[in-house]
């Protein structure tokens, strides 16, 4: 009665500790973890918003420069059209006259029609009705000359002058340039209009993802791509008022929404008043609400696999603790010599398996009393291989001391024989090995690896002589003690030689030059060797760029990523390479970085 007390208590307590287990490793994790994580996401989705919708606006933002400055140089051509002027100086002008004129107006036609995606019209407003019958002119009637843009035009002294106004027609509302012609007393003739396609700026505006509206000083709207309302238009006006930077962003609260707003300005004239606006905005809660329903149906799919998990906790700490009483028995009668009374335990989980070990040792404590001397033979062998094997091992192994002495060994012996070049060779050739062997995780100084750049082309020197010539340039401003990874100009100097210059048969030349500027030590290996072909770079590029790229460039692939873990992605290497050209390799080491114990 008390042993079977005994195991159920030890029951109880294995799935209490099993469900504690599962509490604090599974549950509370997952909460915490859920949490951070919806928190984290929900932050990188808004900044990745934000940042898309920046871009966004930056294009719109391109696109009404484009037309501004297309309005701006046309206005130019045509302020320069000395056709023009003459022929508003003139008071009559017969018909064999204006079919010269019309020859040379022509080209003011052609702008219109070459800038015909971003300009809509180009008119030059004069008092005479006749001159209007002519294009580019048109007549200033008293509904223009009564127009604010009209007087304000005038007004400007043949300066630039930007506003919002209205088409030839009367139709339509567009951004126009405006500039007034004078004759040699300063006398008023004419006013060059330029107005801007808007059909084309507000089908491109249309097109935006996000809520976009273009503004006049922002206090007009020019267009938007959505229904806006009178009330928010205030809004918007009076977010955009209080803010004096050009660009930016913001939150405000939009009629009980959370939105998020980014804006551009453009000014046509840097000291201009006048300037247009692009808004784009997005509901961020409604966002927010996206990334919260999405949290909550993951919540509801782990919650789900939690509950399966915990049933299955408790079903199979109930089945293990049964097979552990038995086990517990077997181990019982073992212990008293009771071997014709085990039974047997069945399965292929953890409590069988102990249980053939509890088999394996009840068979050899029954061999023990019989096997003792074989027993002790048998460990003498294996202790006798044991050693052959250490020994076969120790043997199979060069001290790199040996490689070193045996080489120093050589270039006395050429020394003794007066072999100067066999002598430069091994010993550079030892340096080389040294330096090979003895590098690790550790930062080297910049001049040791410019010797080790040294000795290899010395080295290369003596095999292809006069074909491939190579020279190591240091400017005088850098800093040669600066602490840099080992190893990272090697590979691209060998890769020129073995790709790049071995096939030549003369005037291979290869270059290291190593300069530095305010931020960078600036590293180059440059070769006019056989280059590449257009996609051979463009698969050595990608190769660098893709982590997961099948197994190919693995030496400059192993610098790159080393450049990158260390200092970052901006400096990975850049190559430049043409065929037949030779190839050209590019890299940069920051300044004044954590520096390592030197080698």
């Amino acid at each position: 009665m008390d042993k079977s007390k005994k195991f159920q208590a030890n029951n109880s307590r294995f799935q209490e500790r099993m469900l504690l287990i599962f509490i604090i490793g599974g549950i509370i994790p997952f909460l915490i973890a859920t949490i951070y994580m919806n928190s984290t996401a929900t932050k990188v989705v808004h900044r990745q918003n934000k940042q898309f919708q920046t871009r966004e606006l930056d294009l719109v933002c391109s696109v009404v420069e484009q037309a501004v400055g297309d309005m701006r140089e046309v206005s130019q051509k045509v302020y320069a059209n000395k056709t023009l002027q003459t022929i508003m100086e003139r008071d009559n002008i017969s018909d064999e006259q204006w079919k010269q004129y019309d020859e040379k107006l022509k080209e003011i036609a052609e702008y219109q029609k070459y800038y015909a995606s971003t300009i809509s019209d180009i008119a030059v407003y004069v008092d005479d009705e006749e001159l209007s019958y002519h294009r580019p002119f048109a007549y200033a009637g008293s509904s223009v000359i009564d127009a604010r843009w009209y007087i304000n035009a005038g007004e400007s002294e043949g300066e630039l002058y930007w506003c919002y106004g209205v088409d030839r027609e009367g139709k339509q509302n567009c951004i126009q340039l405006s500039r007034k012609f004078v004759d040699e007393r300063g006398n008023q003739l004419g006013i060059l209009v330029v107005r801007m396609n808007m059909d084309w700026l507000n089908n491109y505006i249309s097109k935006q993802k996000d809520d976009t509206v273009l503004l006049y000083n922002d206090s007009e709207t020019i267009f938007t791509n959505y229904s806006v309302t009178t009330e928010e238009q205030y809004s918007l006006f009076a977010q955009l008022n209080a803010k004096s930077n050009d660009t930016g962003s913001l939150r405000y609260n939009k009629q009980g929404e959370d939105v998020q707003l980014s804006y551009g300005r453009v000014r046509p004239i840097a000291t201009a008043r006048n300037y247009f606006t692009i808004a784009c905005s997005q509901d961020y809660s409604a966002l927010s609400g996206s990334i919260n329903r999405a949290t909550l149906t993951v919540y509801f799919v782990v919650g789900i696999g939690l509950l399966i998990s915990l049933t299955m906790i408790v079903v199979y700490s109930s089945s293990f603790s049964r097979r552990l009483k038995k086990l517990r028995k077997q181990m019982h009668l073992v212990a008293n010599g009771q071997y014709d009374k085990v039974e047997a335990i069945d399965g292929t989980d953890e409590i069988a398996e102990i249980y053939q070990e509890l088999v394996q040792m009840m068979e050899d404590i029954q061999k023990l009393t019989t096997s003792i001397v074989e027993e002790k033979v048998q460990k003498e062998k294996m202790h006798t291989r044991q050693k052959e094997v250490e020994f076969k091992m120790l043997a199979s192994q060069i001290n790199p001391h040996f490689l070193y002495n045996t080489l120093e060994t050589i270039r006395m012996k050429a020394r003794v024989s007066k072999q100067s070049e066999i002598e430069d060779l091994v010993k550079m050739l030892a340096k080389i090995m040294r330096r090979n062997i003895q590098v690790s995780h550790q930062m080297v100084s910049l001049k040791s690896e410019i010797e080790l750049i040294e000795n290899y082309l010395k080295i290369q020197s003596y095999r292809f002589g006069d074909r491939i010539r190579s020279e190591v340039i240091v400017e005088d401003n850098v800093h040669v003690e600066q602490n840099v990874m080992p190893l990272i100009i090697q590979p691209f100097v060998e890769n020129a030689f073995v790709h790049g210059l071995e096939g030549m048969v003369e005037d291979g030349k290869l270059t290291v030059h190593v300069s530095q500027n305010e931020k960078d030590i600036i590293i180059e290996v440059i070769d006019n060797g056989v280059g590449m072909k257009y996609y051979q770079l463009a698969e050595l590029r990608r190769a660098l760029e893709e982590e997961n790229h099948e197994q190919t460039h693995i030496g400059i692939k192993n610098v790159n990523q080393r450049l990158i873990i260390q200092y970052g992605p901006d400096y990975a290497i850049h190559i430049e390479s043409e065929e037949g050209r030779g190839t050209k390799v590019t890299f940069r080491i920051p300044l004044d970085t954590d520096e390592e114990e030197s080698i």
